[in-house]
């Protein structure tokens, strides 16, 4: 939006260097100063303000362009706003347009075809507001009710992604195995209140940072304005107690999808998905996976579809487990995995690539099998120096957020929570 608005400053300067003295004085004379600054939402009204407020400027043009222009060469839109002054959108042709102030006695001329703020069109509202973060958001939506109800639109919403957000931590040998800074804590409760709130419970999938560690508190207050979820990527559960995850999995009825770390217990949370989500398909366990994982899935979760296990250790009797019982299974990932075959005397762990001809001629009945052991991948050789434990910390952010099935990938961030939003956090 700030190259948006350099690229209309400099529009502005050659239209005002092209206008002669003569045109200028008349102006000054004959109507306002015709100053071009941003606009401010104030009270459901813009007003010209010296404040920096883009986010709305940049809303103004594109109503324009969306809105208004038609393909017409020359065009001009009025848009009327209950204020001493009305702003005219002027069009030739280039998506580069002026505004400028018209005097108070045209007002009355124009009122009859114009509209109100408040009566625009929801789905113009809704495309205008998808190139706006939380922050920006926030105070647009108190406007009005159609602009508060058009900020909480299912489009804007349907993903949350919190991927940047991640907690200033401290490593410790006692449980949880982990000490988070409090104003990690309060950070995080100031943007899910923002977004619980604009939202209005129209999320439905919900993705945290690795080393983003919630407690229950913070877990409790998304469950209560969260009823909706269908995909949550969750991979710090340190600070989660079994109960606190548990009362979320059963009010979360609708979840299909779940990426989760690696945890010594899982037969709770399993149980738990297998009676309250009935429509739960998809998996992703980022850690060590072994045969008491695989017991609890394959017990517990019959009817799953696909299941990835990435950059994992695996034992080869959990990858059996799991094909000789899992029937419904569909996708199988076990890219860049280590086979953790026992221990060396002198007790370290022994690691192999090779899939054996009995894990094939088993994985032969599923629709997709994902795999790499190739020693010249990227993400292979990083699991190998990591002796199976992946450290993701040490690599780009986007490393973790990778998946070779499409639907567990998570991409680029969203626009909600961008750079811009994290920077005001940290400020804050």
């Amino acid at each position: 939006m700030e190259g948006i608005s350099e690229e209309i400053e400099i529009h502005f300067g050659k239209l005002r260097a092209q206008q002669s003295k003569t045109e200028r004085e008349k102006r000054k004379t004959g109507h306002a100063a015709g100053k071009i600054g941003p606009l401010r939402c104030c009270g459901g009204v813009p007003r010209a303000s010296s404040s920096l407020v883009p986010s709305f400027t940049w809303i103004v043009l594109h109503v324009a362009l969306y809105g208004s222009h038609k393909g017409a060469e020359d065009r001009t839109t009025s848009l009327n706003h209950p204020c001493s002054t009305e702003a005219q959108i002027v069009l030739n042709g280039d998506p580069l347009f002026v505004l400028q102030t018209l005097d108070f006695t045209r007002m009355a001329e124009i009122k009859s075809a114009s509209r109100r703020w408040e009566e625009m069109e929801t789905d113009v509202l809704v495309k205008i507001f998808k190139e706006l973060n939380m922050i920006e958001m926030a105070p647009v939506a108190l406007v009005c009710q159609a602009w508060r109800s058009a900020c909480s639109d299912a489009l804007l919403w349907n993903t949350l992604d919190l991927g940047l957000l991640k907690s200033n931590f401290i490593q410790t040998r006692a449980l949880p195995y982990i000490w988070v800074d409090d104003r990690s804590d309060r950070r995080l409760m100031k943007i899910l209140r923002i977004a619980m709130s604009l939202s209005r419970g129209t999320v439905t999938c919900l993705v945290f940072h690795f080393n983003l560690f919630m407690k229950d508190e913070h877990l409790s207050y998304i469950v209560e304005r969260c009823n909706h979820l269908r995909r949550l990527v969750m991979p710090a559960w340190n600070r989660i107690t079994k109960n606190g995850i548990c009362q979320a999995v059963r009010r979360w009825q609708e979840l299909e999808s779940l990426t989760m770390p690696s945890i010594s217990n899982p037969s709770y949370i399993m149980e738990e998905i297998s009676r309250s989500c009935k429509n739960f398909c998809q998996l992703k366990v980022m850690g060590t996976f072994d045969v008491i994982f695989a017991s609890a899935i394959a017990s517990n979760l019959p009817n799953l579809r696909v299941l990835s296990v990435r950059c994992s250790i695996l034992t080869r009797e959990a990858l059996l487990f799991v094909l000789d019982c899992m029937d419904h299974l569909e996708v199988l990932n076990i890219s860049h995995c280590l086979f953790l075959d026992g221990l060396a005397p002198t007790g370290k762990k022994k690691f192999s690539r090779e899939i054996d001809g009995d894990i094939w001629s088993k994985a032969a009945k599923l629709r997709e099998f994902l795999h790499c052991q190739s020693s010249s991948c990227v993400a292979c050789d990083r699991i190998n120096r990591d002796e199976g434990l992946m450290r993701w910390y040490k690599y780009e952010d986007s490393f973790w957020r990778q998946d070779e099935v499409g639907s567990l990938s998570l991409g680029d961030y969203g626009k909600l929570f961008d750079e811009c939003c994290l920077d005001f956090v940290l400020r804050s």
